[in-house]
């Protein structure tokens, strides 16, 4: 007799090496300081995956914004996306120093997204977006103005509520 298939989260876990349920097993308190370890890991289920589509003329930092509220995403790791925008903006480190400078780019001119990723932290984006056209690739973390050309497709991995990734963004733990 054939066995049925797994239920997708299932497989999803057993790919990433951990159980369906329970807390990441290494996330600090949010409150923890001291020196961060040279490579800092923690391990959770992917609970859902949540399918994103943006429509023409939709700033992508609210599209994204609205849609991670509508499906109560507290926290997740942006796997991809693509598409295109008619205007971006963006910022980049511009020092090597800490605390860091920012430069920000802001062109009017369509670009095709060959990529959309970043952590969803605490209900807090944090996207990063890389454009393309016929002779340059660019990118960096997304801001608001940043406007759908066609269409922007963004798959978001879902990991449950207490699966913090707090210090994964936090430059001053070193």
């Amino acid at each position: 007799m054939p066995k049925a298939p797994l239920p997708l989260v299932l497989v999803l876990a057993g790919l990433l090496g951990t159980a369906p349920s329970g807390r990441a097993a290494d996330a600090p308190p949010a409150d923890r300081r001291g020196e961060a370890p040279p490579a800092y890991t923690m391990t959770a289920p992917i609970q859902r995956m949540v399918l994103i589509r943006l429509r023409n003329e939709t700033d992508v930092l609210e599209g994204l914004t609205r849609a991670i509220d509508k499906e109560g995403i507290r926290n997740a790791v942006i796997v991809g996306g693509f598409g295109s925008v008619s205007r971006y903006h963006f910022h980049v480190v511009s020092a090597q120093e800490l605390p860091t400078t920012n430069e920000f780019v802001k062109v009017d001119e369509p670009m095709d997204v060959l990529d959309v990723s970043g952590y969803v932290i605490d209900g807090r984006l944090h996207p990063h977006i890389t454009l393309a056209d016929d002779k340059v690739a660019t990118g960096g973390h997304l801001e608001p103005d940043t406007h759908v050309l066609t269409f922007l497709n963004v798959a978001v991995a879902v990991l449950p509520d207490d699966a913090s990734l707090a210090r994964f963004d936090d430059w001053e733990w070193r």
